[in-house]
């Protein structure tokens, strides 16, 4: 697990580069002035949160860490959203792709996308270090957790357990490279993988 302070730098880097595309976006005239408002919100919380961070106990960090994790999981969802990625829960969504996953089980993304676990076109649920489907790349999954093997891999199969992806005959060592990055997710035609 990731120190409280190198969760709070991240979860900071992260937002501050989402500030700066909306903001870049509001100069242009796009962001309605309620997201906006929102975001200076954001920005003003984590500004206090690092501020009294310096005054909390070893268990109340790790509390806030918890919490940290859970915010910046929703943020790599939202920029997913945003940036035309795949994902995206209700209304004209997509039907089928692939959805960001920061070490999470892949039913509960896809269900929290309002989608359900399905099958890439090359026959992955899901997408590793290890694991690299053709889709996912042309998607730009990005593999924070570093990569392993060519990538010459069979993706075909490939299943997630939990936190991780592996492909049949993978070695199940559970190493950074195995932590599931993204996950393949479907409108629900046809019945439910599990």
């Amino acid at each position: 697990m990731k120190s409280w302070k190198q969760l709070l730098s991240l979860f900071s880097v992260v937002v501050v580069a989402y500030l700066l595309v909306a903001g870049m976006a509001l100069a242009q005239g796009n962001v309605p002035w309620e997201i906006d408002q929102q975001i200076q919100n954001i920005d003003e919380s984590i500004r206090g949160i690092h501020r009294d961070a310096r005054l909390l106990n070893g268990n109340q960090k790790r509390a806030v860490l918890r919490r940290l994790e859970n915010t910046e999981r929703l943020l790599t969802l939202l920029q997913a959203s945003l940036s035309g990625g795949s994902g995206g829960g209700g209304g004209g969504g997509q039907r089928q792709g692939w959805v960001a996953s920061n070490r999470e089980d892949c039913y509960q993304v896809c269900e929290r996308a309002g989608l359900r676990l399905d099958e890439s076109p090359e026959g992955a649920q899901c997408a590793s270090g290890e694991v690299r489907p053709n889709s996912a790349l042309a998607a730009g999954v990005r593999f924070p957790y570093g990569t392993w093997g060519d990538g010459s891999l069979s993706v075909y199969g490939a299943t997630a357990y939990g936190e991780f992806c592996y492909a049949p005959g993978s070695r199940r060592d559970n190493d950074r490279t195995d932590l599931t990055v993204a996950c393949y997710c479907s409108r629900g035609i046809g019945r439910p993988i599990r």
